[in-house]
């Protein structure tokens, strides 16, 4: 499937990336620094691959791949959820119609 392939290139780029531009922000705000170097820095800041920003992840089913409706705190998507609490596979979670 190719988004499975897309969304693990994001996420390898934004691991990769993200540690550099904590730091290229840290000293851009520092004011100590020379503004020759600070400026050199956010020019190349904006050069940076932008499949490397958090803005592009999307969270998807660990199970099915569906992007819409996905559960933050279990990564699933509704139907998965559903289907899964209803079989009772997930603890603490029963079904309120019998």
């Amino acid at each position: 499937m190719e988004w499975t392939r897309l969304d693990k290139f994001r996420r390898h780029f934004f691991v990769k990336y993200e540690i550099k531009k904590m730091i290229q922000q840290t000293i851009i705000k520092n004011k100590t620094i020379p503004l020759s170097y600070r400026f050199f820095l956010k020019f190349r800041m904006s050069s940076v691959i932008t499949s490397a920003s958090v803005s592009k992840h999307r969270n998807r089913c660990v199970v099915s791949g569906r992007s819409w409706n996905v559960l933050k705190k279990t990564q699933y998507s509704r139907f998965v959820f559903r289907d899964r609490a209803n079989f009772g596979y997930l603890p603490g979670v029963s079904r309120l119609s019998r």
